[in-house]
C-alpha cells in the first residue's frame, strides 16, 4: 500500500539513501542497542526502548528498509574493494550471531539469541548474499530460464512467507523440535515451497495480480 510513496522515494539518489540512513539507524542500530543492553540491564533497556519509541519513526521500520536497500544494491555498481567488505562485514555477522548467542546462554543458562529479521548482524549477512548473487548470478541458459520464471513470484512469496512461517512453527514443527541443524534448512524448504505455491495461485487471479503480486 506504500509502495506508491516508495516509488518518488527511489527515483530521487538523495532521498533512498536518506531513508536508507534513517533505516538503518532506527530500524536496526537503536534496536541492537536496546538488546544488548537489555541482555545486561532490562531496566535501563526499557528506559532506552521508551525513549526512542517516542520518535514514532514507523515509516523507516519492519522490512521497508530491506525493500528499498534491495532496489538501492540493485541498482549500483559495486567495486571489487566494496564487494569484498560486504562479504568480510557479513562473515563479521554471522560471527557473531553464533558466539554472542553462544555467551548469552551461558551466562543466562538457557536460549538467548542475538539474531533477527531488524540486528545489524542479520543485515550484514543478508547484504552479502544479496550482493553475492548479484554479481554471481549462474551463467547456465537452464539455471537462468528457472530463475525467471521463479521471480515472477518472489514477490507474492514474500508477501506470504512471514505467515507461511508462524504457520508451520503452529502446526507442523518448529526451530526446537529436533536439532535445529536439520530442523531450520527443513522448514525453510517447506515454506519456500508454500510460500510459492500460494503466489502461484494469486498471480491466476486477476485483481490480485494486478494490484497486489
Amino acid at each position: 500500500m506504500i509502495v506508491p510513496f516508495l516509488k518518488k522515494i527511489v527515483a530521487s539518489e538523495f532521498l533512498i539513501k536518506y531513508f536508507l540512513i534513517l533505516s538503518l539507524i532506527f530500524a536496526f542500530v537503536i534496536p541492537e542497542i536496546v538488546h544488548i543492553v537489555t541482555f545486561f540491564s532490562e531496566k535501563y533497556g526499557l528506559f532506552i526502548n521508551k525513549y526512542f519509541n517516542g520518535f514514532h519513526m514507523h515509516f523507516v521500520l519492519g522490512f521497508t528498509g530491506y525493500f528499498i536497500l534491495g532496489y538501492y544494491l540493485n541498482n549500483i555498481a559495486i567495486s571489487k574493494k566494496a564487494e569484498r567488505i560486504i562479504y568480510a562485514l557479513g562473515v563479521l555477522g554471522f560471527a557473531y550471531t553464533v558466539l554472542m548467542s553462544a555467551i548469552a546462554s551461558l551466562i543466562k543458562n538457557e536460549p538467548f539469541v542475538f539474531y533477527g529479521n531488524n540486528t545489524v548482524n542479520v543485515l550484514f549477512e543478508v547484504i552479502s548474499v544479496f550482493v553475492f548473487f548479484k554479481l554471481h548470478y549462474p551463467k547456465n541458459k537452464k539455471l537462468i530460464k528457472i530463475f525467471r520464471v521463479l521471480s515472477q513470484y518472489t514477490f507474492g512469496a514474500y508477501l506470504v512467507h512471514a505467515v507461511v512461517i508462524g504457520s508451520i512453527h503452529t502446526f507442523i514443527i518448529n526451530p526446537l523440535s529436533f536439532n535445529p541443524l536439520f530442523s531450520v534448512p527443513l522448514i525453510a524448504v517447506i515454506t519456500f515451497i508454500i510460500s510459492f505455491i500460494i503466489s502461484g495461485i494469486l498471480n491466476h487471479i486477476p485483481v490480485l495480480k494486478k494490484y497486489i503480486v
